[in-house]
């Protein structure tokens, strides 16, 4: 995937850390971490804080009534905002110590964090939800220079 080595879409225009480890651990984490960020950072940033413009386009996109080309046009683009999502919550989950089993109990601890009772279903939970996790993996990708945990926590 792209972006290696370059800017990884974080504020400032920072690029990320250089990895520790040994050469050849380097040269895999390197690839590892550059591929989590699914080519492009800002761009997956977009589709985790904007799921639902993603899904609502997907909707009308099958109702519409116009070709499976068309529609899968729009599929395509929510399909990537889930995975955008799942990489993100997988990395952060990772820099918790694996604290979570599913991805419910991560936005119930992070909803109990801010002293809000988790509520299933909650689009306004879920956006605030996503903004933290977007915030938490911007630190991870900034923060996390030891090649081995990359590698031992790759996706």
């Amino acid at each position: 995937m792209g972006g290696r080595g370059g800017n990884s879409g974080l504020s400032g225009g920072n690029s990320l850390p250089k990895l520790e480890g040994s050469e050849k651990q380097v040269a895999w984490a390197k690839n590892i971490r550059d591929n989590s960020r699914a080519d492009n950072l800002p761009k997956m940033v977009d589709y985790v804080l904007n799921y639902e413009k993603y899904k609502e386009a997907e909707k009308k996109a099958r109702e519409s009534g116009k070709s499976v080309e068309y529609m899968n046009k729009f599929i395509k683009e929510t399909g990537h905002a889930v995975v955008a999502r799942e990489v993100m919550e997988h990395f952060v989950n990772a820099a918790y110590g694996k604290k979570w089993r599913t991805s419910s109990s991560m936005k119930k601890y992070f909803l109990d964090k801010s002293s809000e009772k988790y509520k299933p279903g909650n689009s306004a939970q879920d956006k605030k939800y996503r903004k933290w996790l977007v915030d938490e993996y911007k630190k991870v990708l900034k923060t996390q220079k030891s090649a081995k945990w990359w590698i031992d926590n790759r996706y």
